[in-house]
């Protein structure tokens, strides 16, 4: 089987995967919000820091932030979802970084587009480290396989990738935190059931 095929083969089975998920969890949304529920209350903080490690680790486009808002839905302490996050985060973003750098531009492409690896390698190139911070705290999602695959260094990929994401999520759960005391959040989850 040749390579390109290979690659498409696989980016539409992780397609199909992603549609599948999403049909079951549309039809089975209550099930869905009653087994992670389950998880959140036997396994508590361990299973945040376990989603938050595959979350960073492998890139999507759904940010580890829900997380806090599962969190609160479950009545965890703010406080130890934040920590539980940030280090799952941390240790799921160093491993995907490690990866990026052993096995280079291969392993992106699984997971993105050349065009868009490109588009993201040259936006990279022109705002050097300083690109971290930026894709850290915006909605884009965070890819840290291609700041492995670029050879940034570790000390810059910590200090401008992995503390603005710390901080991102400090003002994310302050924000979620100061929305749960004024009542807004009861009112959200009305809407949805929850």
């Amino acid at each position: 089987m040749k390579r390109s095929t290979k690659k498409k083969y696989s980016q539409f089975s992780i397609a199909l995967i992603a549609i599948i998920l999403g049909v079951i969890s549309y039809l089975y949304y209550q099930d869905a919000v009653n087994f992670i529920e389950n998880i959140l209350n036997t396994y508590g903080y361990y299973s945040i820091t376990i989603f938050a490690a595959l979350m960073e680790g492998i890139p999507q486009l759904l940010s580890t932030d829900i997380l806090i808002l599962m969190g609160e839905i479950s009545d965890l302490r703010l406080i130890y979802t934040l920590i539980a996050i940030i280090i799952g985060s941390t240790i799921g973003s160093l491993i995907s970084f490690y990866l990026g750098r052993k096995f280079g531009r291969k392993l992106a492409l699984i997971f993105i587009k050349k065009k868009k690896f490109k588009e993201v390698t040259d936006y990279i190139d022109k705002k050097g480290k300083y690109a971290l911070p930026l894709i850290s705290i915006t909605p884009l999602p965070f890819f840290p396989v291609i700041f492995g695959v670029m050879k940034m260094s570790y000390h810059d990929f910590i200090l401008y990738g992995l503390t603005t994401r710390a901080l991102k999520y400090f003002l994310t759960v302050s924000l979620v935190f100061f929305l749960s005391q004024w009542g807004v959040l009861d009112k959200f989850y009305g809407w949805f059931g929850l």
